[in-house]
């Protein structure tokens, strides 16, 4: 098995060990989420995609996405990757986070965003 798979379902398990948060408890909140990067609204090049999230059982995992395509996931906070926003045409995009908690509830918030990397 690849290591990146076996990160990834390893990775909820030792959490739950170390008191993040326990997989039965069934607290019916889904997590808190805010996206505080970027922070413009018109971006371009590398920045930094990140959000706030919360949660009193725990997040799981916070999931980026740019367009509806997965950029990155992580773990831990801060939670965070770095958007190379010259993979995308300039124009309107829309940023979405999805974070889940140990409870399995998930929620999500979005952004939009305009990529602007053509000279003008």
């Amino acid at each position: 098995m690849p290591r990146a798979y076996l990160l990834l379902f390893l990775a909820p398990v030792a959490l739950t060990g170390c008191g993040f948060g326990d997989p039965n408890d069934s607290d019916g909140s889904p997590p808190g989420i805010l996206i505080t990067k970027p922070e413009a609204t018109t971006v371009h090049d590398v920045v930094d995609f990140a959000a706030n999230v919360v949660d009193d059982g725990g997040v799981q995992i916070v999931e980026f996405y740019v367009n509806d395509a997965l950029l990155g996931s992580d773990f831990t906070e801060p939670y965070e990757v770095k958007w190379n926003t010259i993979n995308n045409p300039d124009g309107t995009t829309l940023l979405k986070v999805v974070a889940r908690d140990f409870s399995g509830n998930q929620s999500l918030v979005t952004k939009t965003v305009t990529v602007a990397n053509s000279p003008n």
